[in-house]
């Protein structure tokens, strides 16, 4: 399995700024946070810069480190998420590893002699959340900002008021956890990583319990358990501290809304049949050479005497074998496992015959693949056909 990534910046919050941002909207909304301002006013929201101050009690980072290794073991996962964030340059799906809000405020708070000032601005159907993070004693800031859309939230039922609250309560604390992440981004993966091996450890020393404690939580979810030994890699019952860490880490993503159940443990799709498993080579490829112990003992039997009656009990001819499918499946999805597909084909091709009929039955699926893809794929038909000497 990937080592899943550690990223200091919240992807999910990213796309969702991008994605705000790309639909735009009208100016004005139901909510008087701070006025519409323009580029020129944004920059002056904060006024003058931090500079370095002169403080009674200075930070000693070695304790600061300390300080972080204790409270993670005690905090487990509550410091941290876990979620599948989907890679839309590549089409796949990433398994991304962050420190939750509350772990990035227990680091800014070991920390110390910092402050943190968010400030948010009504963009219509956004909020525009400005999250500032200063370092009292070296003078150094960072401004992040992030985009909230105002119907994003899923808590607070029919009552809109209680929704538009908990979605701006949601965007503050993304907003704040990615500036404290981005600024304190080496203390922030230090807690993150002692977190993980604490929860790893504890879980280690109590294996089954955790093992059921999990399958009751997915029960009470309505996740069929199949479907998490899938994304899991083996069942429960191999299930081990290192898994199910991580499998705790998904739960809390899914429980704070940070994931979702279908994106974290997908229904598995039924396996692709697989030609080499269900026709053999020479069912493939028949008459292509002659069976010896047919042929031998064809020439040592006399020759049949035809009946009186003028029929022959010669055996009759069998009947013609179909042509091989050489087409992919229809229910294969997607150019990378189509082009997967043609290579499983183009290696149980025997002849330039079984080439051409190949490129002949996906002639519609290849027309659709451009660019290096159409590219590569060409050079290994060509390669196969010249295997053959042609």
């Amino acid at each position: 399995m990937a080592k899943p990534t550690i990223d200091v910046m919240d992807p999910v919050a990213s796309d969702e700024f991008a994605e705000a941002f790309a639909r735009g909207g009208p100016t004005g909304g139901d909510v008087s946070v701070l006025p519409a301002a323009s580029l020129s006013q944004m920059a002056d929201i904060w006024g003058t810069a931090t500079t370095a101050r002169k403080v009674e009690v200075a930070r000693d980072e070695s304790k600061v480190l300390q300080k972080i290794t204790a409270y993670a073991a005690a905090a487990g996962e509550h410091w941290f998420y876990r979620w599948p964030v989907k890679n839309r340059r590549k089409g796949t799906t990433d398994i991304v590893e962050g420190i939750s809000i509350k772990g990035a405020n227990a680091i800014s708070r070991l920390f110390g002699n910092d402050s943190i000032d968010v400030r948010v601005i009504d963009a219509g159907r956004t909020f525009l959340i400005y999250a500032k993070f200063s370092d009292l004693e070296t003078g150094y800031s960072l401004v992040r900002p992030f985009q909230q859309d105002k119907g994003g939230a899923k808590l607070g039922g029919d009552d809109d008021a209680r929704r538009l609250d908990m979605a701006l309560q949601i965007g503050v604390s993304k907003a704040i956890r990615n500036v404290i992440n981005n600024a304190l981004e080496t203390f922030c993966t230090f807690g993150l990583e002692m977190a993980k091996s604490n929860l790893v450890g504890r879980v280690g020393k109590d294996l089954p319990r955790y093992r059921a404690r999990l399958a009751q939580k997915f029960s009470d979810m309505g996740i069929d358990i199949k479907r998490v030994e899938a994304t899991a890699g083996r069942p429960m019952a191999d299930w081990l501290a290192p898994d199910v860490a991580r499998i705790i880490a998904e739960v809390r993503a899914v429980d704070d809304g940070m994931a979702s159940a279908e994106d974290t443990w997908p229904v598995a799709a039924p396996p692709e049949p697989r030609r080499g498993d269900a026709v053999s080579d020479a069912e493939l490829h028949p008459h292509t050479e002659p069976d010896e112990s047919v042929a031998d003992s064809a020439q040592s039997r006399p020759p049949q005497t035809p009946p009186e009656n003028g029929t022959s009990d010669r055996p009759a001819d069998p009947a013609p074998v179909e042509a091989p499918n050489w087409r992919v499946p229809d229910d294969t999805m997607g150019q990378a496992n189509i082009i997967r597909v043609l290579g499983e084909l183009l290696e149980l091709a025997r002849s330039p015959a079984d080439v051409d009929a190949i490129q002949n039955q996906n002639a519609e699926r290849l027309a659709k693949i451009t660019g290096l893809p159409k590219a590569n794929l060409e050079s290994a038909f060509k390669a196969k056909r010249d295997g053959f000497g042609t």
